[in-house]
This record gives C-alpha cells, sequence and structure tokens, in this order.
C-alpha cells in the first residue's frame, strides 16, 4: 500500500515567508538594541551606573539574534521541503539543520 503525502504548498509558502518576517524583525530589534547599548556605553556615566541594564539588554540582544537565526532556518528549510516535495524527493534530508 502506497503512502500519498500531499502539501499546501500555498500554506508552506505562507508559513515561510512568515518565519523569514519574524527572523528581520528580531534582527531590527537586536540591531536597535545594540545602538541602545552603544549609547549608553559611550556616555559618560553609562559604563559605571548603567552596568547591569547593559549586560540585561546584551543578553536580549544575544536572544534575539539566535532565534532569529532559528527562524531563518525554518524558513529555509521549509522552502527546500516544498520544493523538494514538487519534485517528488521523499528523501526529506538536510532541510531543517539548526
Amino acid at each position: 500500500m502506497a503512502t500519498v503525502v500531499q502539501m499546501d504548498y500555498t500554506q508552506i509558502e505562507n508559513s515561510a515567508k512568515s518565519y523569514q518576517a519574524q527572523a528581520d524583525t528580531l534582527k531590527a530589534v537586536a540591531k536597535a538594541l545594540q545602538t541602545v547599548v552603544q549609547g549608553l556605553r559611550a556616555s559618560f556615566f553609562g559604563a559605571i551606573f548603567f552596568a547591569q541594564l547593559i549586560k540585561y539588554l546584551e543578553g536580549i540582544q544575544k536572544a534575539c539574534e539566535k532565534v532569529a537565526s532559528v527562524c531563518e532556518a525554518l524558513n529555509k528549510g521549509l522552502m527546500a521541503a516544498e520544493k523538494a516535495h514538487k519534485e517528488g524527493d521523499t528523501t526529506t534530508t538536510g532541510f531543517f539543520n539548526f
């Protein structure tokens, strides 16, 4: 008995675009946080009085960059899976590598 695999290409493409949009947003947030941190460091009292805030913001920035990377990987994996499905490739190897 053969197994039928179906895929809604429009839904997959929409999901992939959504992940890419999330990655772009997270990158923008990380860049904004980097700008804030640089501004705090550049101020006369920043390094002394805002050290904990700078550390906290840098942690958020790194987390945003990490999640953005995962979102980009999901986008690429979904697009590759869709392409492979259209071409009849059923090996499903290498689509979602984090």
